[in-house]
């Protein structure tokens, strides 16, 4: 109630900030077939596929819808080098409100009068397991900007148009402890038994449901596209099993870094210490 009540809270305080103009598009179809692995919300209607979303300034035309909150891009480069680019106005996209913009403070420079906060993943794993990806599952790398400015979210993806070198490098926990997650697959609804770990900026637990099946994945992340420390994401998806049938999955994806190992918890005790999925419906 209390985290409610704060992100209402910082909802009102944001909603009298200055509106920005921002590139809106998905790259291709197969980021929609793949909307999970971006860990935002199920969207109803999605951006218009444009060819030009990784470089939004040469498209012939393009959406560039009026936004009361920041603009942003999530753009993920696959082995490949293939890029898979996301972008739009975070209150479109059901996002929290974030104020991870009025904590930035590195990330601004004499020449850039945009406000903007990034976090950058060199080997990101994707949150859920399935035999079916367009998108490859290794050697990912994954980039996420918040920013505030007309047309801000416009920055190419090609490791020299983007300084990675003034995203959010932080990994310790909020408490400033040594970050240190879980990280295992498992069909057994928890996977604790696992000794492997990691730390990276967050921590990660997704849990996928298939009727009364269960599929488990805890690892880290350097990259949490909610931009809230603790929150956690609820997706309706489809995946073909076995090249046959066509099977209705949920998913569960929580982000959380307020202290070592926050990913053994459940989802259900993961979801009651965070702002859930309803006020992002509740802000739109």
């Amino acid at each position: 109630m209390w985290s409610l009540l704060a992100a209402l809270t910082i909802s009102l305080v944001s909603s009298s900030q200055g509106a920005n103009y921002c590139h809106s598009c998905i790259s291709d179809k197969s980021v929609i077939s793949q909307w999970y692995l971006f860990g935002l919300p199920t969207q109803s209607t999605f951006p218009k596929i444009d060819q030009y979303c990784n470089d939004p300034p040469t498209a012939p035309s393009q959406d560039k819808p009026k936004c009361d909150g920041p603009c942003f891009s999530i753009l993920i480069k696959d082995k490949n080098s293939v890029i898979y680019a996301v972008r739009g106005c975070s209150q479109n996209f059901g996002l929290p409100v974030s104020n991870r913009l009025s904590q930035s403070t590195t990330n601004n420079n004499n020449n850039n009068k945009n406000d903007i906060y990034c976090e950058y993943d060199a080997h990101f794993k994707r949150p859920v397991v399935s035999d079916q990806n367009e998108i490859s599952s290794a050697g990912n790398e994954m980039y996420f900007e918040l920013c505030n400015g007309d047309f801000c979210n416009s920055n190419k993806y090609s490791g020299a148009n983007i300084d990675i070198s003034k995203c959010n490098s932080n990994t310790t926990m909020s408490n400033n402890a040594a970050s240190e997650c879980y990280e295992c697959d498992g069909t057994d609804y928890n996977c604790k038994s696992s000794k492997t770990r990691c730390g990276k900026r967050y921590c990660l637990k997704s849990e996928v449901s298939i009727g009364k099946m269960y599929s488990i994945r805890k690892t880290c992340t350097n990259v949490n596209p909610y931009g809230v420390d603790e929150y956690c994401g609820e997706y309706d998806y489809s995946f073909v099993a076995g090249g046959m049938s066509t099977l209705d999955a949920k998913m569960k994806t929580c982000y959380c870094r307020d202290k070592q190992y926050c990913n053994g918890a459940s989802v259900v005790t993961i979801l009651f210490a965070v702002v859930v999925p309803v006020l992002a419906t509740l802000m739109r």
